[in-house]
């Protein structure tokens, strides 16, 4: 009896044995393996969510592509990428044309380049307190100055002297005093950006002709990206 119970007692230990070395050698990898595979599985899922956002960004902004080349377009027209003189002198004949003037002289100055504005710094925040005692004192002596009136600077990095140049022109139209002053307002509205200081106008008596001398500045962008293949363009 004795035996038969240490038979089934030990036939009991090697089952159980058995079923922890199935357990740890062949079930406990398979659910490592299965947990390892569903964690792959949404590493995968959010990749793919985050490159489907990224594809319908991309199809947003590639609908949007039109409208940004009609604008870089313009730009380019308002700023030319060439200080090619033939080109200002088409513009200048083209509006002369639609104001229904006549280009007489045109006079050009090299290109001058572009120098950033100043911004003023503040006063530094670490001075001795017996200067900042004295400049307080000075303040209260001395009338409050009055708050600026103008637009706030504004100013774009990509801007520099490097490839920002203007051009001084003076052109001079004649015409009938209507047309002469179209021709003005067209060069100051037209597409190319034309900043006009300072008009003259005269007349001829004995012609009836009026002349409008129109002196100011012309832009041109040099040196900035995709210029050169505008240019040849």
């Amino acid at each position: 009896m004795n035996a038969q119970r240490l038979w089934i007692i030990g036939t009991a230990i090697v089952a159980v044995a058995v079923l922890v070395l199935g357990w740890f050698v062949g079930v406990e990898p398979q659910l490592v393996a299965m947990r390892a595979t569903d964690e792959q599985r949404r590493g995968v899922d959010a990749q793919n969510a985050a490159t489907e956002a990224t594809v319908a960004r991309l199809e947003t902004a590639f609908g949007g592509l039109d409208a940004l080349e009609e604008d870089r377009d313009a730009l380019r027209t308002s700023i030319p990428v060439t200080s090619e003189s033939s080109l200002l002198l088409d513009q200048l004949d083209a509006l002369a044309a639609a104001s229904g003037t006549t280009v007489t002289q045109v006079t050009t100055s090299p290109l001058v380049a572009y120098t950033p504005p100043v911004v003023d710094v503040p006063p530094d925040s670490g001075a001795h307190e017996g200067d900042t005692e004295e400049a307080e004192e000075g303040a209260e002596e001395q009338p409050a100055p009055a708050e600026p009136t103008g637009p706030p600077m504004i100013t774009d990095p990509l801007i520099t002297p490097e490839n920002f140049y203007s051009m001084q022109v003076s052109v001079a139209v004649t015409g009938s005093n209507e047309d002469v002053l179209d021709f003005v307002d067209r060069l100051q509205h037209g597409e190319r950006l034309f900043l006009v200081t300072s008009l003259q106008v005269s007349s001829d008596e004995d012609t009836g002709s009026f002349t409008a001398t129109s002196t100011g500045f012309a832009y041109v962008l040099l040196g900035a990206a995709g210029a050169e293949e505008a240019a040849a363009e």
